[in-house]
């Protein structure tokens, strides 16, 4: 980071030299984070979806998270708004911003999930986030990142974080047959 930070300086003039460009990196470059087995991730989906119709909001926002794929970040921003019930019976739900330029997008939740977010939206305005509305301020993701922990640690399954959960969904579209076309 710091490496970047000089680097930029430098391109915008504003540093003569970066005196980090020869520093190398200790050790192996992580590849990603690791993923849920399947046998974990029906475990957790299990118990996610028991507390989740309990009430429990941070189970139903890594139900979102895990089915949805989508970003910690762009969980705990969802507003009210941004869900819209189909008269197919599905629940659509629309990403408007995201980490880049290209993150806008709308993607379909299917089955028991959709009967809880009807059960959590309820007749609360547009304007209303989805979760953690009764905080003055989007909470960090470091909100759903506990919460999974706890859930890992409490199913004696390793520990992952949130983000392993959009790559499980990757991963199981690919294996579905998922492709781009």
């Amino acid at each position: 980071l710091v490496k970047e930070m000089f680097a930029w300086l430098v391109r915008h003039g504003i540093g003569p030299t970066n005196p980090f460009i020869g520093v190398r990196p200790l050790g192996r470059v992580r590849k990603g984070e690791p993923q849920l087995r399947e046998s974990e991730a029906l475990a957790l989906d299990s118990r996610l979806f028991a507390d989740a119709s309990a009430g429990y909001e941070g189970a139903l926002a890594l139900l979102v998270q895990l089915y949805g794929a989508f970003r910690s970040s762009e969980v705990l921003r969802l507003m009210v708004g941004d869900c819209e019930l189909l008269p197919s019976g599905r629940w659509r739900v629309h990403v408007p911003f995201g980490k880049t330029a290209n993150a806008s997008r709308s993607v379909d939740l299917h089955g028991c999930l959709t009967e809880l977010l009807i059960k959590k939206i309820g007749e609360r305005p547009k304007t209303d986030r989805v979760f953690a509305a009764d905080r003055a301020r989007v909470p960090a993701p470091a909100y759903l990142y506990k919460r999974l922990k706890r859930y890992c640690r409490q199913l004696g399954i390793q520990e992952y974080c949130p983000h392993s959960l959009r790559g499980y969904h990757a991963s199981q579209a690919v294996q579905a047959g998922v492709t781009s076309d």
